[in-house]
């Protein structure tokens, strides 16, 4: 059986690899060389971890039997298999799509004049930022609006982005005195509280977090239009002008499209539409993973926002069922759940779900830090792919009560 996938993010490689791994001919199709660890371009964003750090060349990954087309796909039929690129057509038996998300913005303004943090592209568009703020205060001409740093979008990232803005205006206040003093981080969340995909209780203990750490959190606030010194905002105040010359859009992203998609398979959301196998509907040869789809959990009736561990434990179990189907055995349904979801809040803290349990502060970031490792050495050694972070089911009971200990602190 031959398979073509195309996109070689978290969900693409994971199939890739897991097929390879088995011994099935594999192309993948992805324009870049390197494969992009997201979840770190918010350290490297904060000049906590260095650029080379962010991604890991295609050639230490994928398997000698595992052939890497260069290339843009532009087009794809999900019933013969056929692929179009801007090189070359490719035929298969089957197809996965796994072209992943792109940043949304969905406010006038904000594409031109706000920085997104989804590519290296953009990690280096914000380094560059960074480093002629820095010439300004070696020069002592720095500008208020300058040093009011705005971010737009209260989610995982755009918390995870507050905290290590955080650590990166104590650094320059460190080296660069009362210049940077007057250093502002605002957190700007249109709905009534942060990670409103959590529990209460994790949201307002990163509330406090966040406040304790000078970080200006402004909820029930929509940015209606972006300009080049200053957002438009509204919010229980009314209409209120925020002057910056740095804002970071961390307010949703959308499902990547190809340029010419046959009509009637996604939602009115932009996602595939798939079965419980992760196929497209009405199209059993062709799949979809990672945040091109939106897990839906029919036990619980809940649908889930794609996030990088979903889209790892799709993407297994579309490897195992095109593994299956290559033996002639039918194939599993996969059922969605966030039994583990990590990130960190800069160097010290984070936030975690372990199979139910909440750990926020230094149980959260040891967690995340886990994930982060535990995910970069599989990818690297690709025999040893398994489910994501499983070792963290084991975390020690200590590790569980001092969790609980910080969630009442």
């Amino acid at each position: 059986m031959e398979i073509v996938v195309i996109g070689g993010g978290y969900a693409g490689l994971r199939v890739v690899q897991s097929l390879a791994a088995r011994n099935l001919q594999v192309t993948l199709i992805e324009p870049r060389p390197e494969h992009v660890l997201r979840p770190r371009l918010v350290a490297a964003a904060a000049q906590r971890m260095a650029l080379r750090d962010v991604s890991l060349p295609f050639g230490r990954l994928l398997p000698a039997n595992v052939r890497h087309l260069r290339a843009s796909a532009i087009r794809f039929d999900p019933d013969t298999i056929e692929v179009e690129t801007d090189q070359e057509a490719i035929r298969a038996d089957r197809l996965v799509l796994a072209m992943g998300a792109e940043s949304n913005p969905t406010i006038p303004g904000v594409e031109r004049h706000g920085l997104p943090l989804y590519s290296l592209e953009d990690l280096e568009q914000v380094l560059g930022s960074w480093s002629r703020l820095e010439e300004d205060f070696k020069r002592d001409r720095c500008e208020s609006e300058s040093l009011r740093w705005v971010i737009v979008g209260g989610g995982m990232t755009g918390v995870a982005l507050a905290a290590e803005l955080v650590h990166l205006a104590r650094r320059w206040r460190k080296r660069y005195g009362s210049l940077a003093e007057t250093i502002q981080i605002h957190l700007v969340q249109r709905s009534e509280r942060l990670l409103p995909g959590w529990s209460v209780e994790v949201s307002d203990w990163v509330t406090r977090w966040l406040i304790r750490h000078r970080v200006i959190v402004q909820l029930n606030t929509q940015v209606r239009r972006a300009r080049p010194d200053l957002l438009v905002l509204s919010g229980p105040d009314g209409a209120t002008e925020l002057a910056t010359q740095t804002f970071f859009w961390a307010g949703g992203t959308r499902p990547v499209r190809l340029e010419e998609e046959p009509e009637g398979l996604r939602t009115p959301e932009g996602f595939m539409q798939v079965d419980s196998f992760c196929r497209l509907i009405e199209h059993p040869r062709t799949y979809a993973v990672g945040d091109i789809i939106q897990p839906f959990n029919p036990r619980t009736q809940q649908s889930f926002a794609p996030n990088t561990q979903l889209a790892v434990r799709a993407a297994e179990a579309v490897a195992l069922n095109l593994v299956a189907e290559s033996q002639g055995r039918a194939p599993i349904p996969f059922t969605p759940s966030d039994e583990r979801v990590a990130f960190s809040l800069g160097a010290f803290d984070g936030i975690a779900l372990v199979d139910g349990q909440e750990l926020v502060g230094t149980p959260g970031w040891t967690a995340a830090q886990a994930a982060d490792l535990l995910y970069v050495n599989s990818v690297q050694a690709s025999l040893l792919i398994g489910r994501f972070a499983p070792e963290l089911a084991t975390l020690p009971q200590a590790l569980l009560e001092a969790g609980r200990e910080d969630e009442q602190s």
